[in-house]
């Protein structure tokens, strides 16, 4: 678990203190422990956060297990930035794509060359939305969540779009970025 804690503005009071590796707030029992807490004196950091996040994720990754990120949060407290950013500053999707792109490409496979599946999903309210699906194909009505006794928990339906690219990433990020919920919960 990683912790990113927005800086405050004009309107929100000091609610949460960090110390070290751990983070307290009023209304906790006790202080929840991360693998690393990134505060708002590391201010608009993406490379602070994608470094603290690779060192955990990408080596599980490599060596074939399932990882994912999973941002969580109120509303405008700094979930889509973290996650995605701007072509000019990215955010954690971006930079781990071109990192696994980056090794797929010092591997030495003729035959069928590797390649990274996405997939985006919105959980908003009680609604799993893909974010991939085009506008024709969306039925609006949600999807479904399943656990698999073997392979975990998973969504048939989801759509998953290969890329071979950071520049096809940016696509089909710009695609889901259109359709995400930007209303509270």
């Amino acid at each position: 678990v990683i912790v990113r804690i927005k800086p405050e503005d004009e309107c929100e009071s000091s609610f949460v203190v960090v110390d070290g590796k751990e983070v307290s707030a009023p209304g906790l029992e006790a202080p929840v422990t991360a693998a690393a807490v990134l505060g708002p004196d590391d201010g608009d950091n993406q490379e602070a956060v994608f470094d603290a996040l690779q060192a955990e994720l990408l080596p599980h990754a490599f060596d074939g297990f399932s990882t994912y990120m999973l941002a969580y949060g109120s509303t405008g407290s700094g979930k889509t930035h973290s996650l995605f950013g701007q072509r000019d500053n990215p955010g954690l999707i971006p930079r781990v794509a071109a990192a696994i792109l980056q090794e797929f490409a010092t591997w030495n496979v003729v035959e069928t060359p590797p390649f990274l599946c996405v997939s985006f999903l919105e959980i908003h309210g009680e609604t799993i939305a893909d974010l991939l699906v085009s506008p024709e194909q969306d039925t609006q009505d949600g999807l479904e969540v399943y656990q698999h006794p073997e392979y975990g928990v998973y969504v048939p339906s989801l759509t998953r779009e290969a890329v071979r690219s950071v520049a096809e990433l940016w696509d089909l990020l710009q695609f889901a970025r259109m359709k995400q919920a930007l209303t509270s919960t």
